[in-house]
């Protein structure tokens, strides 16, 4: 099973996408005043190897 995590914190906002228990992709990008713009600033978690 896949699953996103994210985390939007003070400074930073991190993402992980998990394949079962492996970390298949992660990203940690500037946190912004616009939460959403802060996460699509970072590379694409569907970029990741296991062809997500």
């Amino acid at each position: 099973m896949r699953r996103i995590g994210i985390d939007v914190g003070g400074t930073n906002t991190d993402a992980v996408l998990l394949n079962g228990d492996v970390v298949a992709a992660k990203i940690k990008t500037p946190t912004t005043d616009d939460v959403m713009s802060g996460i699509r600033a970072g590379p694409c978690l569907h970029t990741c190897p296991i062809g997500c």
